[in-house]
């Protein structure tokens, strides 16, 4: 008889953060920090642990920009129907833990702005 086998694993959208959480452990493990001063100890930790925080908010967004579904038609408040679609518009976002880049579709019509409702989703009190 044959094994089961499972369906595929999603690949883990938090991958960099753990990454960056090891690198982090690893630098607290090294020996050189042993003998840190409590305020040695509390800037490393303060700025390394701020950058995974950056890393992880980062990683929700790519996330989100991923499973972000493409819908047909799009009108704005200036009722224009957007019907085009393309993916891959990116846009720096400055956030209390750093610089992230979100990345989503934006809808287009000639002679029209961009309507990215992905966008919506981040800040839907400026709709």
């Amino acid at each position: 008889m044959a094994p089961y086998t499972s369906a595929p694993q999603a690949p883990d959208p938090f991958t960099a953060t753990r990454t960056r959480m090891e690198e982090m452990l690893a630098h607290l493990s090294a020996p050189a920090m042993a003998s840190a001063t409590a305020e040695g100890l509390e800037d490393y930790i303060t700025a390394a642990g701020r950058e995974v925080l950056r890393q992880m908010l980062q990683d929700q967004l790519d996330a989100r920009a991923a499973a972000e579904v493409r819908v047909e038609v799009v009108t704005g408040s200036d009722a224009v129907v957007r019907a085009r679609a393309e993916r891959g518009h990116r846009r720096l976002l400055a956030t209390t833990l750093g610089r992230v880049e979100s990345t989503r579709i934006a809808y287009r019509a000639p002679g029209a702005a961009n309507l990215h409702p992905g966008d919506a989703a981040l800040a839907p009190d400026l709709r």
